[in-house]
This record gives C-alpha cells, structure tokens and sequence, in this order.
C-alpha cells in the first residue's frame, strides 16, 4: 500500500494537469484541491474534476470569497490586459505585435492568490499527513541568450549563466529610476525550443538578444515607465538603457603576497624574518636565517600565519631582480592605473619577463617611465622610437595574475579594474584612449579596438562617469596588422555633454577636444508621449513659460523627436499638480536614457538554453547595456516557494515537530513547450484541460492564456488536442 501522500492543487490548466501525473509517477497518493474563488473563468472547475477523475485522484472543492477583487479575473468591469488577437511572429521575421501591449505583471494577478492556495494545501497537508504540496508553477520562458553580459560586483562583466545566488548585479530602481547594486535571488534556466530570437540594436550601438516573449521597458502613452514585450518593439521606439553606472570601489592597494601566493621563483625580504626559523634543516634554510631572504610560497605556507610581520612590511622581488624589490602591500596611483590603460590598447609580453608597449605619444612615453622607475628598470627604446620595452618578470607577474592577458582581438577590461575610485578608473581610461584612441577636427573623441568585449567594457566604465559613448563597427578587407578581412570596434563621444563630462574626468588629450556652443544631447532627451500635451496645458502661461512649453511641442510633440531635459526642469516649478510635478521630476532625474532601436532582426539561435535573472525587489536587471525585466507573476518564482517552505518549517506544528513538508514546484524551471512535451510522455489528457481566461465555450485566442499555451504547442510541434477534438 502507498504510504506517501501529497496534496496537488488542480486548476484544470496543462500546468497543474502535468503536474498531477508528475506526482502519481512518482508513486504519491494524491488528493486534488480544487479552488472555486469567484473567477470568471470557471470553465476550468469542470476541466479540473474531469483530470482528477482520468488519474483516478479523489478530488475537493475550496470555495473562497474574495470581496476586494483586485483582478480582471474576479472583476468582469476589468478588461484583459492583452483583448486582441495575437499569433506569435510569422517564420519570416517580421515585426510581430506592433499594439501597446505590455509585459509587465498582467491584470490577470490575483493579489495574494498562490499565498492563499498554498495555505490551504499547507493546513490540509498537516491534517491528513501528507509529505508533499504540489503546485504547477512555473517561470514564464521569458529569456535571454546565453553569454548575455551582466555586471557583477566586484567582477565586472560576465555572462548571465555565471551569476549565482547572493551575487549583487546591477539594476534600476523602479522607485527613484537610479541604477544600484540589487542581490540575485534566482538564476532561470530554460531549455531552448525554437522560441523565436530577436536582436535589438539600439542608435548607440547596445545590442541584446532576447526571446519574443521577453520585455524591455519603454515610456508607455501616459509617461509612465513600464515593460514592454520584445515581440510589440518595432524600429524607431524607445527603450530605457542606463545613463551612468556605479561600478567603483575604494581599492586602492594589492597584496602581492596573495596576488602571487603560487607564483615560482618570488622572494620577499624583511630584516626580522630569519628570527622566524629557530632550527635550519639544511644549507638553504641556513642562507634563509643568514640573509633574512625566503621563498614567498614557503613564507605564506610556513611563517605568514603567525603574524609576527605586517605584510606592509615586507618587499618582495624575483629571483632575477634580487637588487630591485618592491612593497609587498602596492599603492594603486594615476601612473599604475594609466600604464594598465595603456598596456591595454597597446601592450603586449616579450621574452624573458619583458612588458612592452608600442606607443610613439609624449605622455606614454613618461608614464612608461615613471613605471620603469617604480620597478627599478630600464626602458629600452627600438630605433622607430614607438616600441618601447621593460625588463621586469615580477611586473609581468604581476599583470598576468591580474587579468591582462591576450593579444589585440581576445584581451578584455581585468576585473579589479571595476573595483577602482572613479579617480584611478579615469587614469585607466586616460591610459586607453592615448593608446587606442583619437581626436577629429571637430574634437570628437574617437576610441578603437578589435576586441568586441574590450570595447564593451570600455563604453560601461564611461557611464561611471556619465558619459555616453555610440558605439560602430567598421569592416576592413586588411588593415596594417591584418592581411584578411577584420572588424575594428569604436566607440564616438561626439556631442559637447558628453566632451564636457570627459574634460572634466578624463582631460583633455593633445588639447584637441572643443566644446560647441550649444549643449543639447538628442540621446539624452525625452520622448514625446500622448498625453503631454495635455499636461503641458495644466502649467501656468506667462510669456516665458509660454516659451518652454511651445519648444516642447516644436521639439517634441510636432517633430517626434526626443526634447530637452532642461525644458522640463524648467516647468515643474510651474505646475501645482503635485501628481505631475512628481511624474515629471521622476523623468528628469535619473540614471537613465531613451534609446531608439536601429534595429529589430529575428536572428538563429543554436544553443541549448536561455536565461533570466530575478533580483531582489527590482525584478529587473541591466544585460548589455539596456536594461531588461524579470517578467512573469511574482508568486510563480523560485524564491517565493524557496520562502514558504521556510515558513512551513518555522511556523507550522509539523515543521517543530521535523515533519517535513515539502513543496513541489518540478515544472518551476521549464518553459511551456518542454511541459507539454512532458505531459504526453505521461499520458496527461490534455484535450480535458482548460487555459482560457473567458470560459465561453470554445478558447477565445486572444487572452495570455491562450496565447501562452498556442504558442507552447506550437514550440513543441504537437496539436493542441483540446482545439482537435471540437
């Protein structure tokens, strides 16, 4: 006889439907919790009695009142928020929804609803004595592709499928619109099934790729910020991207003695470290004792733990420098963080420890010896007066554990560069852009690399100091280092907000850069919406307000084009709505930009899984460079059953008395096709489930529902059997 017992909460959906064959597979006694709350839709209490008759489950009905409403699928006064027809993109590529539909959490949320049900299954649970809760949750395959950067504290850029939960990423505060460090709470993995692909490329040269069903935000009609599914994006919208970022800390020092810990052939020095060896066992360890001289790998694994010495107190050296030792603690200045910028765009390592950079610039040139003379070395000079060379293996050493590493088209921004104050990150970029970069005649700054990364890394520590860079790509057939076809990177500062927050951080480079007299940046700007106009109206007419209003309208409202920021500014102190002047201020100040896409292009995609990221409060997340939306119900995520069971093992008598109960979310990480996939493998009966949101007598097609499950048969190349049999 089956001693195992669950409790399944039965929709009548395909989810839960799987769900409950799930549970019988794995040899569960189930018993059915069926919900009557008031829903519109109670078509499915009919589909869910006939499931749990076909798995041969006893079932029961939980009738609960829901007076507050609060969701249009309890209150008929409220429409569905997707009330049109909707097939996914056609096989061709096209645009697919062009309607204001948007994807954030729908209309169609229950507020508390899961909490609720859970409830209820949790009590029934202890009553009965079952071991298991059941629930078909699942995170909607709303993804992003595989290798999506995201910035991690303290690591910089990384691809989504290394963050890992209790990482701090980057992300925008939905309150104050701010970009700040938000904690992971939940890595979505989903199996890729032929879910269409687009890459969205915006007018500054951000590129994502994002599956159709995935959101955006964008400015809605009323001026409010809100998602906006990839599918309903078209060429010419806008989507938020972020302005500046805060990827800095205050290091400003390395411990060589753990940056090198494993390294060969290190020594350190220190006057008291032969007292540290009380019996020498052979002439090494004698030499040791004699000339206060020792091996770092022996002193670390040996003496170190005994804190006897500071480390700040000890110089360290090669074995080929033994007259040229440097603090082992290392100050972090302007002149280190520029070579590294420097080294960067134009270094490279030659034989026998050798650093060299190939850089005919005054500046360079002086950086680079300042360095030699920060590690005791000779600069050598080749006869062309570009190629300059040091020799110093504890520097290379030094370097290569750091990060920098690879030749022109693999290297990439190390690390501990993201760690640096905004002071030492302006030297490094300084150090790159003499290196790699230029000036026109127009004083645009110009910044060149053939790695695509590099590039990358370089236009997000720009926005640490709210310059924003456009980036381009420019296809050569052979260029003085290559005999094939190459793809140079660059990246534009063109326009004089941008100039005049370089000269203010970075400098000038060869006094070139020239502000223009005038300082409107179209990047920078607000998007017209609808409703504008008629908050334009609300303000107070003088004839200077007048003005301002008027060139919102010439700039914006008549043109399409982006306004001025300032403008805005200028009026909020004239409007007595405090709605508005909220609505208002909100647009102005924050830490972040309108876009407009270039490009929308489905795009073929070969890998085997997509992801998503769920971070703390914001549920959203900057991924190359735009900023996109954790989609789906809050109370269908990971960490939200990850936080009821430790409720039920803290706050339920079966949870003191070590009675586990545990909750079962095993559709939790798949996406609709893999689950249908799934539940004919099992023998679920599909043609008796129930998804549509209107409970009329045939699936209308227009609701999420709908959509959601045409779209996962489709994915899965199977029929749906609940169209086939009417």
């Amino acid at each position: 006889m089956n001693s195992k017992k669950a409790i399944v909460l039965l929709s009548g959906g395909l989810d839960s439907a799987t769900t409950l064959y799930i549970a019988k597979k794995q040899k569960f006694k189930c018993l059915c919790l069926i919900f009557d709350y008031g829903q519109r839709h109670r078509r499915e209490i009919v589909s869910a009695k006939k499931i749990a008759r076909s798995a041969g489950c006893k079932w029961q009905i939980v009738k609960i009142s829901l007076p507050w409403k609060g969701s249009s699928l309890l209150d008929k006064s409220i429409a569905f928020t997707n009330d049109q027809p909707r097939l996914p993109s056609d096989t061709r590529g096209g645009q697919g929804l062009t309607t204001n539909d948007q994807a954030g959490i729908p209309n169609t949320y229950v507020p508390g609803r899961n909490i609720i049900f859970l409830s209820f299954a949790l009590s029934c649970a202890e009553a009965i004595g079952a071991q298991a809760i059941f629930i078909g949750a699942n995170a909607i395959d709303f993804s992003v592709a595989i290798d999506s950067k995201v910035i991690k504290k303290d690591d910089g850029l990384i691809p989504i499928q290394r963050c890992s939960i209790g990482d701090y990423i980057l992300s925008m505060d939905r309150d104050t619109l701010k970009i700040r460090w938000s904690r992971v709470q939940g890595l979505i993995r989903h199996k890729y099934f032929s879910q269409i692909m687009y890459r969205i490329v915006t007018e500054h040269g951000r590129e994502i790729i994002v599956s159709n069903g995935h959101s955006l935000f964008t400015l809605n009609d009323e001026g409010i910020i809100q998602p906006i599914k990839v599918d309903c994006i078209k060429k010419g919208d806008y989507i938020l991207a972020p302005s500046k970022l805060k990827m800095f800390s205050n290091i400003n020092s390395l411990n060589l003695l753990d940056l090198l810990a494993n390294e060969e052939y290190l020594f350190i020095m220190h006057p008291k470290l032969g007292c540290l060896i009380k019996h020498y066992k052979n002439e090494r360890e004698r030499w040791w004792k004699r000339t206060n001289v020792m091996p770092l790998n022996i002193y670390n694994n040996l003496f170190r733990m005994h804190l006897k010495i500071k480390d700040d107190e000890i110089l360290i050296k090669s074995r080929k420098d033994r007259e040229r030792a440097i603090p082992a603690v290392m100050k972090l200045n302007k002149i280190l963080s520029f070579f590294f910028g420097l080294w960067l765009a134009e270094g490279s390592y030659g034989k026998r420890g050798a650093v060299c950079i190939s850089c005919g610039n005054e500046e360079a040139t002086i950086n680079f010896r300042d360095v030699c003379r920060i590690f005791s070395a000779k600069m050598s000079v080749r006869k062309n007066k570009i190629d300059k060379s040091m020799s110093s293996p504890l520097l290379m050493k030094i370097m290569k554990r750091l990060g920098f590493v690879g030749k022109a088209r693999t290297k990439i921004v190390p690390p501990i560069i993201y760690d640096l104050p905004l002071e030492l990150q302006a030297a490094f970029l300084r150090g790159f852009i003499i290196g790699d970069g230029s000036v026109s005649k127009d004083g645009a700054v110009g910044i060149y690399s053939a790695s695509k990364p590099l590039i990358n890394s370089i236009q997000d520590l720009l926005l640490n100091f709210n310059i924003i860079a456009y980036k381009k790509q420019n296809k050569h057939k052979k260029t003085n280092f290559y005999d094939k076809p190459s793809t140079i990177y660059c990246l534009m500062i063109e326009n004089s907000i941008d100039k005049q927050f370089f000269l203010k951080f970075i400098g000038n480079i060869n006094n070139k850069i020239r502000l223009s007299p005038t300082y409107r940046s179209r990047i920078r700007g607000i998007p017209p919406y609808k409703k504008l106009n008629d908050e334009l109206k609300l303000c107070r007419t003088p004839v200077a307000i007048t003005k301002i209003k008027n060139a919102i309208r010439n700039n914006g409202i008549y043109t399409e084009n982006r306004f001025d920021r300032k403008l805005l500014l200028k009026l909020i102190p004239q409007t007595a709505d405090r709605t508005l002047k909220e609505k208002w201020s909100s647009l102005v100040n924050n830490d972040l930009i309108f876009a407009k896409v270039e490009q929308k292009r489905r795009v073929p995609y070969i890998n085997k899984y997509i992801y998503d990221v769920s971070v703390e409060n914001n549920q959203n997340f900057v991924c190359d460079g735009v900023i996109a939306h954790n989609s789906g119900y809050p109370d269908c995520r990971p960490e939200f059953y990850r936080a009821f069971s430790h409720v039920i093992a803290t706050g339920t008598k079966a949870g003191s008395e070590r009675k586990k109960i545990a909750v079962e979310t095993p559709l939790i990480h798949l996406g609709k096709a893999e689950i249908i996939k799934l539940g004919f493998s099992l023998g679920v009966p599909f043609e008796k489930t129930w998804s549509c949101y209107r409970g009329a007598g045939v699936p209308c097609g227009k609701c999420d529902s709908c959509f959601y499950r045409a779209k996962g048969f489709k994915e899965a190349g199977i029929r749906d059997p609940l169209l086939r049999s009417r």
